[in-house]
């Protein structure tokens, strides 16, 4: 599994321990339904540092690749 892909499924897993719907996150946050997706779906296109800032505010985590990716 590549890190784009640990990536993803970090961002998907945090989202569901909320229980929060892909939609939910869209409307609280201003990012587009399809890019909340396609951010958990590890379609590298939607991956940027202004996405993973909003989404890392958001869920309150840190914008750490490190963190994000689950390696310490």
């Amino acid at each position: 599994m590549g890190y784009d892909s640990i990536m993803a499924t970090k961002l998907q897993q945090i989202r569901e321990e909320r229980k929060l719907t892909r939609y939910q996150v869209a409307k609280a946050t201003g990012l587009a339904y399809n890019t909340v997706k396609r951010l958990e779906v590890n379609a590298g296109d939607a991956v940027n540092l202004v996405n993973l800032k909003v989404l890392a505010d958001f869920y309150g985590q840190p914008l750490d690749v490190r963190h994000l990716l689950g390696v310490g």
